[in-house]
């Protein structure tokens, strides 16, 4: 019988679990944050593009696949030091840095700002802010003190809200209930989850088990697949251990034949589901599964609770979240450290760029 309690108590020093534990209260003010901002930036807006790293860029994922189908502009996610050639005075460019001193984000940030594009930020304090403050530019703060996989909330609203206060998606009223409904549904499954409730009631703490001695590939079609890789991120971060990642279709055209010969050690394929997957995707979904059950040890279904697709991927998201501690824990690993990334920024600090 596992003590998972104990397991807390020696090795969450810095308390990842109750950031977990507080998702759904980031999200409820991550909302009000938001709606209390000025985010309407008027003028011709063509497109937009969100530029972030990390756990600042997740979120900006995930907002562009749950409103995909109702985009009025294109869309465009960056993870880089450079803006794309097509962003001008035109354009809506969004930088998303918690920490404010992301130096790829903020060299996007300085090109937006010479180009002359139209600008809206976010982040808890550093650079981002003071590079706003300077030129006057829309800024959205947002409390600090959290690692930036952990601020995944108020990450995630800012951008959003953008999208509604500036119309550039459709169904505007009928994607804020989803959201505002959301939140509610999130508390509703923390309880599910949380340290408390025993293991044969507890999806996290089974998944980290299932887990422990294996490596994870994750698969997700649409909006599952940002909520893929961000699990495949916390896996990585939280439990400082390797997954792989990837998307349906394109799966099926590639890593799909490369697992034949399959050598990784207790390899487990997760696969991330929707109820609002196309019957073709469906189909598509059940065959590999079929396929792959030749050559992995474990194949594992994992669903969302709710009736929309924002509430399966926020509550799945919350699920995942926990699982990625819980493995930690299992591993006796404490969640929050970041060595290597740590590391690697310490030293690119020294450079400027």
């Amino acid at each position: 019988m596992t003590d998972w309690n104990k397991l807390r108590e020696l090795f969450d020093k810095n308390n990842m679990y109750e950031k977990v534990c507080n998702f759904p209260n980031y999200f409820e003010e991550s909302i009000k944050i938001s709606e209390n901002s000025n985010l309407r930036v008027g003028g011709n807006i063509k497109e937009v593009t969100a530029c972030g790293m990390g756990g600042s860029a997740i979120s900006l994922e995930l907002t562009r696949s749950m409103v995909v189908d109702k985009l009025l502009v294109p869309f465009t996610v960056v993870r880089d030091y450079f803006l794309p050639k097509h962003v001008n005075e035109n354009s809506l460019v969004f930088i998303s840095s918690y920490s404010g001193n992301t130096e790829e984000t903020i060299s996007c940030l300085q090109e937006a700002i010479r180009r002359g594009s139209k600008i809206i930020a976010v982040s808890s304090n550093g650079e981002v802010e003071s590079i706003c403050n300077k030129n006057n530019l829309f800024f959205v703060k947002i409390p600090k003190g959290l690692p930036p996989r952990a601020a995944f909330p108020y990450l995630f609203s800012p951008l959003f809200f953008s999208l509604i206060e500036n119309n550039l998606i459709t169904e505007k009223e009928k994607v804020l209930n989803e959201i505002y409904s959301t939140v509610n549904l999130l508390k509703s499954v923390l309880s599910s989850i949380r340290l408390e409730t025993p293991e044969e009631d507890n999806e996290s703490k089974r998944l980290a088990k299932a887990l422990l001695e294996s490596i994870p590939v994750i698969y997700g079609y649409g909006v599952m697949s940002s909520v893929a890789l961000r699990f495949k991120q916390q896996v990585n971060e939280n439990a400082k251990s390797f997954a792989i990642f990837n998307s349906f279709p394109e799966l099926n055209h590639n890593e799909f034949e490369g697992v034949r010969f399959l050598n990784l050690v207790n390899p487990v394929l997760i696969l991330l589901r929707n109820s609002q997957e196309p019957e073709r995707v469906k189909r598509r979904i059940e065959i590999t599964k079929k396929i792959l059950n030749r050559f992995y040890n474990k194949v594992l279904e994992l669903r969302g609770t709710g009736s929309t697709t924002i509430q399966e991927a926020f509550t799945l998201m919350l699920k995942l979240d926990m699982a990625s501690v819980y493995l930690a824990l299992l591993k006796g690993i404490d969640p929050s450290p970041t060595y290597n990334i740590d590391e690697l920024k310490s030293e690119l600090s020294y450079t400027q760029f």
